[in-house]
């Protein structure tokens, strides 16, 4: 991309896809929006999915889970 730009080169790029367990484009991470006050993640559908667990990825960083099994299996 920096060699494009430098040399006046239009490059076109598609739009990254992200992965999800439904495979439906409504639900990639992209649609879903961070509530900071509330922690929690908004789905596209409106639902709150709160933080239930963290799991270790190294010493430093934990990854959290956040989900709602009840509006999630509908």
């Amino acid at each position: 991309m920096k060699k494009c730009e430098e040399k006046d080169i239009i490059a076109y790029v598609s739009k990254q896809v992200f992965p999800n367990s439904t495979g439906e484009v409504d639900f990639y991470l992209d649609k879903f929006q961070y509530d900071k006050e509330e922690n929690v993640y908004i789905c596209p559908k409106g639902e709150k999915l709160y933080s239930r667990s963290q799991k270790p990825i190294d010493e430093n960083t934990k990854a959290i889970v956040y989900r709602n099994f009840k509006v999630c299996n509908q």
